[in-house]
């Protein structure tokens, strides 16, 4: 089984457009903090992993990223236009990856 977290309706279009998906095989979720928990409070260590082992199969490969921070319209304002420069060498979170 794959699953697939991706918020862009059209990526994931096209991604279905591209590849076949049969829906017993690959799951696509639209939101990750719906897997992680992350966005809720209260919730513990210990919760949001057994959360993640429930929604994530079993794997011999998880490969993750964050956004294309170039392409990404999060956080947009006229301070911070779209031709500003976007490229910048800075410390953006931390990916925790769990097998």
């Amino acid at each position: 089984m794959r699953v697939t977290s991706e918020w862009n309706k059209h990526a994931v279009r096209t991604y279905k457009a591209n590849y076949f998906c049969d829906p017993l095989q690959h799951r696509f979720n639209e939101d990750i903090r719906d897997i992680t928990l992350s966005h809720r409070e209260g919730v513990s260590d210990d919760e949001a992993a057994e959360h993640i082992r429930q929604h994530i199969p079993q794997h011999d490969v998880l490969l993750a990223g964050f956004p294309c921070q170039p392409f990404s319209l999060a956080g947009v304002s006229k301070k911070n236009a779209l031709a500003a420069p976007r490229l910048c060498l800075r410390d953006s979170g931390t990916l925790f990856l769990m097998s």
